[in-house]
């Protein structure tokens, strides 16, 4: 159903919205006085780092805070009502019915014991009196309409029976079921490869074109922002510090925040440079502000800034700003973003053989059944890849979410039983070794891993996750040697001394990516796999980590084997792309080769589906 709605009255308006969090360390405002305004059929981005209020101002909107949590000032209204005042009640007729919400992680949002069916079937009971046979139909119809396959037999199964792909159209489909009016998707596609996203937000743009719902979108990726967007609100420390239109926002972007983010992306004109990083965090929002939040990371600060707090004020037509600025500002001496486009491309010479040899690489892993358990069929996650990783240089693995690509490099590390073919290292094969002679290989071989919190032990010391790998493979001799290393490795990293006795969870994510790097660095590698390092983190902390890794190459003649679907990363970073298929390897070669002039159909479609900043024509 396609509404007709006046676009100049806003559907949702919020006006100086403050939410507070109670902790045993004090008072939390996550969300400090915010103002929005949302017109029907639209779709307004909401975007900035983590820890700048994204996702709670989302849940402020629904009223879904935790107990601790409360809207302190500020109205929020809604189509004649105001929301905050709204009892309980009713807000749960109208949550789900004219206001819902995709939540980021669909496997922990939706319920595991119960079907997909039953979740969707759930909301239409409540909220369109359906039942029965009529329930069902729709249910299949809502199916059919976010691109599951096989209806009929996905209504019947649970989360887990699904991928993450169909688990978030899932989700968009119990979202719009009841055909809501405003629809708040916080973080839809971070977890999704480039063809899935794609996928995902063509068809909630379909979606909201059929139905003209407004649309929410909470990011921190500017080329979905760039791709679905028709205004742009950027958050920083609780407040709204820019609104504009995104042909504004992209082509001139006006705060000081906002340059800075776009300075941080990887682009190829970057190449050989470091990307410029904004320093420091996000500051905590449990203490009070005196002057402008951003002061402290600001490179165009002026002596006001630490004393006066700017207003949100209208700039030019339909741009507002938090800064005391009039102008756009100009980038700070030194930095111009010119200097970045004559960069010399880093592309060390190949030695006379690989540092890695991988052929015929299979990895088959069984589905068993039957009373025995026996082997019924098999998936062929790697079925006879072949390729070279080349000293000091950086071979990018891509491609969809399934293609094999992790397999890979954990056969590469002889850390799969089931892996078969041919793997040399340093000209030794190294896949018929027993363990007592790979021993020796392992200190030459580590990995980083996706998230840094689920692979830093959470019980132990920083200083002793460096030490435990230095410890097991008998680097160093003496204790006072390792504790020397420990040190040198966390100023390799920039990381101070005295986290040696702090633990994983009381750093942020970067800086906990930063101590996995450290920690893989502690044996002295010559070969490190990257498997997405990057991907769970803001483009700003993303900056700062691929410095790291290219400096550190530089410096200590790393190989990397770079796992990853960010092709944005993969241009800045890689001197070699292999481009994964179903287990297969379908192109390879250089970086500008692949990318720039790519020569298989899939790999086609995979730079297709990329979203990219200049795609900013008009939509409306």
């Amino acid at each position: 159903m396609h509404r007709q709605t006046d676009m100049r009255v806003p559907i949702l308006r919020v006006q100086g919205v403050c939410t507070e969090i109670d902790t045993d360390n004090g008072v939390i405002r996550p969300v400090d006085g915010v103002d929005l305004a949302l017109y029907a059929g639209e779709t307004l981005a909401l975007v900035g780092e983590s820890g700048c209020g994204k996702s709670m101002t989302a849940l402020t909107l629904m009223r879904l805070l935790p107990e601790s949590a409360r809207i302190a000032a500020g109205e929020i209204h809604f189509a004649g009502c105001e929301l905050v005042q709204l009892p309980e009640a009713q807000m749960r007729r109208l949550r789900g019915r004219r206001i819902a919400m995709i939540f980021q992680e669909p496997a922990s949002a939706l319920n595991p014991v119960l079907t997909i069916g039953a979740q969707i079937g759930e909301v239409l009971q409540r909220h369109c009196a359906l039942r029965g046979a009529s329930l069902r139909e729709r249910v299949l119809s809502l199916l059919v309409d976010v691109g599951i396959p096989d209806p009929q037999t996905r209504i019947d199964a649970f989360p887990f029976q699904l991928s993450g792909g169909l688990k978030q159209r899932a989700m968009i489909a119990l979202a719009l079921a009841a055909d809501p009016e405003i629809l708040i998707a916080d973080e839809p596609s971070t977890a999704l490869d480039v063809t899935l996203q794609a996928q995902l937000l063509d068809l909630l743009r379909e979606l909201q074109q059929a139905r003209g719902m407004a649309m929410l979108l909470i990011t921190h990726d500017l080329g979905v922002v760039a791709q679905m967007a028709h205004r742009v609100a950027l958050m920083y420390a609780g407040q709204i510090v820019e609104v504009a239109t995104r042909e504004a926002f992209f082509s001139k972007p006006h705060h000081p925040y906002a340059r800075q983010l776009f300075a941080a992306l990887p682009t190829l004109d970057k190449r050989g440079r470091d990307l410029r990083v904004i320093p420091g965090q996000v500051p905590g929002l449990d203490q009070p502000f005196v002057g402008c939040r951003f002061a402290e990371r600001c490179a165009w600060k002026q002596a006001d800034c630490a004393l006066i707090a700017p207003a949100l004020r209208e700039v030019e037509d339909e741009r507002w700003v938090r800064c005391v600025l009039n102008a756009v500002p100009e980038d700070p001496p030194g930095q111009s973003d010119l200097a970045l486009v004559n960069a010399s491309i880093d592309l060390p010479m190949r030695a006379a053989t690989p540092l890695v040899k991988v052929r015929a690489l299979v990895v088959h892993f069984p589905i068993r059944g039957g009373l025995l358990r026996r082997p019924r069929s098999w998936v062929r996650a790697v079925d006879g890849v072949s390729f070279d990783l080349w000293r000091g240089r950086t071979l990018a693995l891509v491609g969809e979410s399934g293609s094999g690509k992790t397999t890979v490099g954990l056969a590469i590390l002889r850390l799969l039983s089931q892996a078969r073919g041919q793997i040399y290292f340093d000209t030794t094969e190294i896949s018929q070794l027993r363990s007592r002679a790979m021993r020796a290989y392992r200190r030459r071989m580590q990995i980083i891993f996706q998230d840094p919190y689920a692979s830093l032990n959470p019980r132990m010391q920083v200083g002793d996750l460096l030490l435990e790998g230095m410890t097991a493979l008998g680097v160093a001799a003496h204790s006072i040697d390792r504790a020397q290393r420990v040190r040198k490795l966390l100023d390799q990293v920039g990381i101070a001394q005295s986290a040696v006795s702090r633990y994983p969870h009381e750093f942020s994510g970067g800086q906990r990516q930063r101590i996995a790097i450290a920690r893989a660095l502690a044996v002295e590698p010559a070969l490190i796999v990257c498997d997405e390092p990057t991907s769970a983190l803001d483009v700003s902390v993303q900056a700062q980590i691929l410095n790291l890794l290219r400096d550190l190459q530089q410096r200590l003649g790393l190989t990397y084997l770079f796992i990853t679907h960010n092709l944005a990363v993969v241009d800045y970073l890689a001197h070699d792309v292999a481009v994964m298929y179903q287990g297969r390897i379908v192109e390879q070669g250089t970086t500008a080769a692949v990318l720039h002039e790519p020569q298989h159909p899939y790999t086609q479609r995979l730079l297709a589906a990329v979203p990219r900043i200049e795609q900013t024509a008009s939509r409306r």
